[in-house]
């Protein structure tokens, strides 16, 4: 305490501001050179790269989610002959040729139909389309979407879930005159269309490896 210097009013004010300033201020250097040497240094910051790949990463590409099932199905359903379902999908170039030749005068639309309700419709990255899988009765899902499909104005499909009584109905008027079939399968297509039971069909999952343009590998 004896070491520091009291406080005199009768000091000029220049030689009392000379005790706030650091004991390593030269007057002689130039100002810029002190107030960088007072500043406090701070580390040095390191940002990882977002896409830098680290020990056992398995390197995937970034692409586009996959294209929603019901979307595409409704989209070959009503709009095949134009192609806009393979439009959705990005498969541009056979797009244009269902454009072209009225979605290969129906049959390629209906190959195309089959395909996406069996789940082996791909997009343009070769990827299967979303869609979820269905847990309900004793009913399969795609053996009811196919026979309302090529059989429904016969009411097969509701024999097939036990709607017997809407099911003679369908049978004597062919199908409601096709507007009840098609409800029927917009339906089924939306996961609405329930058995006798008042359950839902049922719609496993489609096992099948991811597709990528690459071989994903695991660096050591």
């Amino acid at each position: 305490m004896d070491n520091l210097s009291s406080y005199d009013p009768r000091e000029p004010q220049q030689q009392q501001s000379q005790w706030q300033i650091p004991p390593s201020y030269d007057p002689r250097e130039p100002q810029q050179a002190q107030w960088q040497a007072q500043q406090w240094q701070t580390p040095p910051y390191y940002m990882q790269p977002q896409h830098a790949p680290y020990q056992g990463q398995v390197p995937v590409m970034a692409i586009e989610p996959q294209k929603s099932w019901i979307a595409t199905v409704l989209l070959c359903q009503f709009l095949g002959t134009l192609g806009v379902h393979r439009f959705y999908n990005g498969r541009i170039i056979s797009g244009i040729f269902q454009l072209l030749t009225f979605g290969g005068f129906g049959i390629w639309v209906l190959v195309d139909l089959i395909m996406i309700i069996t789940g082996d419709f791909k997009d343009s990255y070769n990827r299967p389309l979303d869609q979820q899988p269905v847990m309900g009765g004793s009913r399969d899902w795609t053996t009811a979407t196919l026979l309302c499909l090529f059989l429904g104005w016969l009411g097969i499909h509701r024999f097939y879930t036990g709607h017997v009584l809407t099911g003679i109905l369908q049978l004597l008027t062919f199908g409601g005159f096709g507007i009840w079939v098609l409800v029927d399968l917009v339906m089924i297509y939306t996961d609405t269309f329930k058995d006798d039971m008042n359950m839902l069909l049922t719609r496993p999952v489609h096992i099948r490896p991811n597709a990528y343009p690459y071989t994903p590998q695991v660096k050591d």
